[in-house]
């Protein structure tokens, strides 16, 4: 299968969005339609890589009151001021509704969080970050959802990494209100998976 790949730049916004090529079936033309539908909302927001700015400093926090050590699904919850540990590896699957609310998020080397279908996240004043090497970053899985406002997403692969397809109604990601992607190989990246 033959993919187009689109590339929007935006002063300090690299977003890649993956289309697929579809031939025409009523012409001897090839033309170019997305093939999946997507909500997306980037206001006052900041990507940077190897760049630092008071804004976009990151909270760290020492003592974690909550720890992951294994994958788990978290169902609707919110977390205020806690201080989240999650190892290695381990994959925290959003199934429900979940607010990080002034909340320090140190992840683990390869670990990420996976927002399933009908899952949302909410991330409001809070870091996610990498204190050693990178982490995944946040998967949206189709019919999910993330909203970011004034948070930092730091030492990902990939910042946000959002699925959809055609038949897809309500895939979501916003990012708004002074929200930092910073130290990210990728910042946002919507991709449409083949859809035969």
């Amino acid at each position: 299968m033959l993919f187009f790949l689109y590339t929007l730049d935006i002063p300090g916004l690299l977003l890649y969005i993956r289309y697929k090529i579809i031939p025409h079936e009523k012409a001897n033309t090839t033309f170019y339609p997305p093939i999946f539908v997507i909500n997306l909302l980037i206001t006052s927001v900041l990507l940077l890589n190897n760049y630092t700015n008071a804004q976009c400093s990151i909270t760290t926090c020492s003592i974690p009151t909550v720890s992951y050590s294994m994958s788990t699904s978290l169902g609707t919850s919110t977390f205020v001021g806690e201080c989240i540990d999650v190892g290695a590896s381990v994959v925290l699957t959003i199934v429900g509704n979940v607010n990080f609310s002034g909340t320090q998020v140190q992840m683990g080397a390869d670990a990420e969080i996976r927002i399933a279908a009908g899952g949302s996240l909410t991330l409001t004043a809070s870091d996610l970050y990498a204190p050693g090497d990178m982490w995944n970053g946040i998967k949206v899985e189709e019919d999910g959802a993330v909203t970011v406002s004034n948070s930092r997403i730091n030492g990902a692969y990939v910042g946000i990494e959002c699925h959809a397809t055609a038949s897809s109604t309500s895939t979501a990601v916003t990012l708004t209100n002074n929200s930092c992607l910073l130290n990210n190989e990728i910042g946002v990246l919507l991709e449409a998976p083949n859809a035969g």
